[in-house]
């Protein structure tokens, strides 16, 4: 039986969530939802497991960049981790199956 996956981070201020690790899923949907008056990118990287958690991997904005009103998209490969990158208060929800 396959399992849902479903995840999200906020951040209440500008700046980068905390990572959510997705490398077990071979794809998955984003959603990413800006409060009122930010903008908002989902973000991955397929740098090492070592590399999220040092800090120090290279992460690249989705397909859509910088929104202003709630977005979702398909990432259809495997990726090591997602966040939000943000300019104010606004969420990721992540969903796939594992």
């Amino acid at each position: 039986m396959t399992e849902i996956f479903h995840s999200s981070v906020a951040v209440a201020a500008a700046g980068n969530s905390n990572p959510v690790i997705v490398k077990r899923l071979s794809q998955c949907t984003v959603t990413v939802i800006p409060g009122a008056g930010a903008t908002a990118a989902c973000q991955y990287t397929t740098s090492s497991d070592a590399e999220v958690a040092a800090g120090t991997a290279n992460w690249i904005n989705w397909p859509a960049g910088q929104v202003s009103s709630p977005s979702s998209d398909a990432i259809l490969y495997r990726v090591t981790a997602l966040r939000l990158s943000a300019t104010g208060a606004a969420k990721l929800e992540v969903l796939g199956n594992e």
